[in-house]
Formats: C-alpha cells, structure tokens, sequence
C-alpha cells in the first residue's frame, strides 16, 4: 500500500514523487484535486437547475477518493517539514464537498483527516486552513425540496480544533469511525464496481478497480 510505504519522512518523499510525476499516467495528485473540483462542479450546475435535486455521490468514486485522500494524508504528515511547504501549493480543492449533505459521511471524514494532516505544514496554513473550514465547512448545502429554494444551515465549527494537538484532531477522527471499516471491505467492493468509472479528467477515464488495486493493493 503507499499510505504503509509512506509512513516514514524518505517513503512519503518516494511516494509523492511517485504521483507527482504521474508514473501511471492519469493516476497522481492531479486526479485527486480535479476530480474533487469536478463534483463541486457537478453539484452546482444540479442546485442551478429548478428544484433539481442534489446527484447521489458514487459509492465507488468515493472510496476511491478515500484510497487516494489516505495516501495524501500519510505523505503530508511524515514529509520532510521544510520540503512538504511547497508539495500542494493550492488545498482549496480540499475542501470544496464538506457543505454538501450527499457526500458521504466516511468521504467527509478522510477529507477532514487529509485537511488535519496540513495544519503543521506552516502558520500560514493553519490560518489558509481556517479560512476555507468558514468558507466551505460551516454552511451544509441540501437539495431543495418542491417549491423551495436552496437552504443553508449553519453548523458551529470550534476554531480551537485547529491548534496542532493530536487530542484535537482525534475530534474529527471520532466524527468517521465507519471509514475503518469501509477500509476492511475494500477488496470485496472493487470486484462489483470493476466497471465503474471515476469522472473524466484531462479525457481520461480511469477504471476503479484498477485505481484501488494501484493504491491499495500493489503497494
């Protein structure tokens, strides 16, 4: 698996290396982020429409996502201090599916848990960090119901848990508990999602079970 092989400063180097330089071509950084950017995309051309509902989230994009944002979350946190500063200049992606209510719970946690990885990265993260949580986190987006509009509701955030102590952010850890075992059931979905395909990005599209077996399996 990367995440294992990532689990000291010179394999979370080999590792992002790895998908930075896109060895299996469409299988690196860039298909994390865009494909994040790809369904906030999706979600707000469906909330455009009138009384459109908001699009099931695809149980196999999202525990691929997971595979991915699980890696992301190993290399940023045993990176060497002064060379992960500059490894993802741009997060924002990150955040962008917290608000929205379809996206599933154990999806929300890994993307929390990679966006917690980041908050000893600099002083300027952490603040970066804060900002996109008030941007993105705080407002929950549902799908309107007939003949009502967009709602929002406001879901207070601590500021607190962003401080870098462990106890901390085993608050949000607590909030996924299901991802553990979503983990323990990966092998046995892969084979009844063999079809399934992750969004098109850069007009390639990747199979699922080959994208689990690249990050979960092979390594």
């Amino acid at each position: 698996m990367l995440s294992t092989l990532a689990c000291n400063e010179e394999g979370a180097l080999k590792v992002y290396e790895l998908l930075q330089n896109k060895t299996f071509r469409s299988i690196g950084w860039n298909t994390l982020f865009d494909c994040l950017s790809i369904y906030e995309d999706k979600f707000k051309q469906s909330l455009q429409s009138t009384g459109a509902m908001l699009p099931d989230f695809q149980e196999g994009d999202a525990k691929a996502l997971v595979a991915y944002l699980n890696v992301l979350q190993k290399v940023v946190e045993n990176g060497n201090p002064i060379e992960r500063k500059n490894w993802f200049p741009d997060i924002e992606p990150l955040f962008k599916l917290l608000g929205y209510e379809n996206v599933p719970p154990y999806l929300k946690g890994a993307l929390r848990k990679a966006i917690a990885s980041f908050i000893q990265v600099s002083p300027v993260l952490k603040d970066t960090i804060w900002s996109y949580l008030e941007q993105y986190d705080l407002p929950v987006v549902v799908g309107p119901t007939t003949g009502s509009n967009l709602q929002q509701m406001s879901v207070p955030v601590n500021k607190e848990i962003l401080k870098p102590s462990p106890k901390r952010i085993l608050k949000w850890e607590a909030e996924i508990e299901i991802e553990e075992y979503m983990k323990t059931l990966i092998h046995n979905v892969a084979p009844k999602v063999a079809n399934h395909r992750l969004p098109d990005v850069a007009g390639l599209h990747i199979p699922l079970v080959l994208l689990l077996y690249l990050l979960d399996v092979l390594f």
